[in-house]
């Protein structure tokens, strides 16, 4: 590697851990080795990266029961996939790390708490890659959710549209509010 592709990359290996990134996390994206990349993480935060496993479980993301990480998973997504089509000779890490600023200014303005950070958000584009997640589109809604690979695509249904239509009355149809 010459010396301004490794400017480059630790340029992006700080950008990452600047924002949380661990060790691990940052090598698997960089052509720089875990010796330089424990002690750019120690000279950029002074203390030791975080150790233990990293995130990998797939229902994390997906999980009806705890819709809003769905839909911040989805968000992140989609807005991972937008920079990528419009950049695609960027460095992955790159986009990582524009897509999680995008996501976290999001959050910002709707006050709400990120429920991830970006080594989650680097699990969800693996997971995707992996095609153990992705997005599928509601025929309800027509938005693009997180989903395990094995959901039946046709006639899928979001867990949103599927609470808001059981709480729906009983005799309550679509042609009767197309009607009204």
């Amino acid at each position: 590697m010459n010396l301004v592709d490794e400017i480059k990359y630790r340029k992006i290996a700080i950008e990452m851990i600047l924002r949380g990134a661990r060790v691990p996390v940052v090598k698997s994206m960089s052509p720089l080795d875990m010796a330089t990349l424990t002690k750019l993480y120690k000279d950029v935060t002074g203390t030791t990266s975080p150790t233990g496993p990293l995130p990998a479980d797939p229902n994390w993301f997906a999980s009806h029961t705890i819709p809003w990480r769905m839909l911040q998973a989805s968000f992140y997504a989609g807005v991972y996939e937008s920079i990528l089509s419009r950049s695609p000779d960027a460095i992955e890490a790159e986009v990582l790390v524009e897509a999680y600023d995008v996501y976290i200014r999001h959050c910002e303005q709707q006050r709400r708490e990120p429920a991830m950070n970006i080594t989650r958000c680097w699990a969800l584009m693996r997971l995707l890659k992996m095609s153990e997640l992705e997005l599928v589109e509601c025929t309800c809604c027509h938005n693009r959710l997180i989903q395990h690979s094995f959901t039946l695509k046709s006639n899928f249904v979001c867990c949103l549209c599927d609470r808001s239509t059981s709480l729906k009355p009983k005799n309550w149809n679509k042609s009767d509010q197309k009607a009204a």
